[in-house]
């Protein structure tokens, strides 16, 4: 699309790269405009965002149209923004990842057929970014930054707990406030729309909290929490279409005694979970529980004594749609039946079904983000408690069910060394990279197959306050979901 331009009136468009990540059409600028076109777009009103400065929504009218897309151009020249074409059911385009507090000249392409008009320009400015995250950028360590997609993460101020989004270039180019809550976990669904928990709870303490579902405006589209009588764990949701139902997956847990427990006092109470499975129509099922399926005999993973004695942090599918699920005290990761609800197998903990081969670590441990890549290998954040000495590292390992064989295939662990306690996270992307959180040192590092760091970078606040994280998400589009 290098050098395409097209005028109507004073309007002058000159596309000069797509390579920061902007969501651009293969349609060219150049098409011919009929000299008696009658789908030209009208903006009716450009509205920004209460949630995000950095966008716009503009209103518009081309009811003879096939399509139209939005298209921002900074004054002064150095920022381009192209929305994704919509269909001509579509009153609404977006422009997001604009630069803060700058001017644009603001057009809706319509097209129908291979022509296509443009509507008068209007000239707009965004606003600031709140103060708590003015500053706030992805800082490149070492290596090279990605040549394409958007780092999500939460980033938690004194003032204020934000989603917030960067492009390639470690720009702010999205946001969402969700005021003084901690948020925890968080990722692009599916659906397109952004997830995040907000509430204080490790997965065993008594207080309330939930999952927003936010769409890419901001705007709140539904709550999924635990039923009455069960508080909502703040580490995994996956929210699926299944048979034209939105249907949401989390952990909820409830309580037993732990009198006679090993470390636990007379009274004490212990925390066990359930997987919900949860409709948009409110249909609530228990998937599976862990108080049938496991043993308190069963904890493994210091440090001990733990509030809950399985402490789920990861949910992934099969192709085949059973369950796997990370137990980081238990130090096992399970395939689960999705009719039934029981265990098909075990991979590592107390009652492993499968002999690791060819890791030096004889296994992971109190591993987080486990999760099936396409080819059935299972890949995890291994935080290495029980490695001497301890350090933690990415794993994967490919499965062998009929001889029970896991078969360590590949693994990264920083240089040097770093021992991540809590939390962390692994992503494989679509061109065979992988992204791994160090979560304990505030860091992401992503390599390629061969285990070759391609860059490192680190989340900032501020010039001196960097932000921690559970997950860092990969995503390769701020317009619509495309997996990687």
């Amino acid at each position: 699309m290098t050098g395409s331009q097209v005028k109507r009136g004073r309007f002058l468009i000159s596309v000069v790269s797509c390579s920061l990540g902007i969501a651009c059409t293969d349609q060219p600028l150049t098409a011919p405009i009929a000299a008696a076109a009658t789908f030209s777009p009208e903006v009716s009103a450009i509205n920004a965002n209460e949630q995000d400065s950095l966008a716009l929504f503009l209103s518009f009218s081309a009811p003879m149209a096939d399509s139209a897309r939005g298209i921002a151009i900074s004054l002064d020249g150095t920022d381009t923004t192209i929305t994704v074409t919509r269909n001509r059911q579509m009153a609404t385009v977006s422009l997001l990842g604009l630069k803060p507090r700058t001017a644009y000249r603001v057009v809706v392409e319509a097209w129908k057929g291979s022509e296509h008009e443009l509507s008068p320009e209007h000239i707009v400015a965004t606003g600031a970014v709140p103060s708590p995250i003015r500053q706030a950028r992805l800082d490149l360590l070492n290596g090279v930054r990605p040549t394409s997609g958007y780092i999500l993460a939460p980033m938690v101020t004194p003032a204020s707990s934000y989603l917030v989004i960067f492009d390639n270039t470690g720009r702010l180019v999205w946001y969402r406030d969700f005021g003084q809550v901690p948020i925890v976990e968080a990722k692009q669904q599916p659906n397109g729309n952004y997830t995040v928990f907000l509430g204080a709870t490790r997965g065993w303490d008594k207080v309330p909290g939930e999952f927003q579902e936010v769409d890419r405006s901001g705007t709140l589209i539904r709550k999924w929490k635990a039923p009455d009588g069960y508080y909502t764990d703040s580490h995994e949701l996956q929210v699926r279409v299944e048979n034209g139902q939105t249907v949401a997956y989390f952990f909820g847990y409830n309580f037993h005694s732990a009198d006679g427990l090993p470390g636990y006092n007379p009274g004490d109470s212990i925390a066990g979970h359930q997987l919900f499975r949860v409709t948009d129509a409110g249909e609530v099922k228990i998937v599976q529980d862990a108080w049938q399926e496991f043993s308190v005999d069963e904890m493994l993973e210091p440090p001990m004594p733990s509030g809950d004695f399985d402490h789920p942090n990861a949910l992934h599918f099969d192709k085949d749609g059973n369950y796997l699920i990370s137990y980081r005290v238990l130090g096992t990761v399970v395939k689960v039946d999705k009719t039934t609800g029981k265990v098909i197998w075990r991979l590592g903990g107390l009652k492993s079904d499968f002999t690791f081969v060819n890791d030096p670590e004889g296994g992971f441990s109190a591993q987080h983000d486990a999760q099936f890549l396409d080819n059935g290998d299972v890949l995890l954040f291994d935080n290495g408690w029980r490695h001497n000495p301890q350090f933690s590292r990415a794993v994967e390992y490919r499965l062998d069910e009929a001889a029970k064989t896991a078969t360590l295939v590949w693994s990264y662990s920083h240089d040097p060394a770093t021992f991540t306690p809590y939390t962390g996270s692994v992503q494989r992307m679509a061109d065979g990279a992988t992204l791994v959180g160090f979560s304990g040192m505030n860091t992401m590092v992503q390599v390629d197959a061969g285990g070759k760091v391609l860059g490192e970078y680190r989340p900032m606040v501020t010039d001196d306050t960097s932000s921690g994280f559970y997950r860092v998400v990969a995503i390769r589009n701020l317009f619509r979901y495309e997996p990687q």
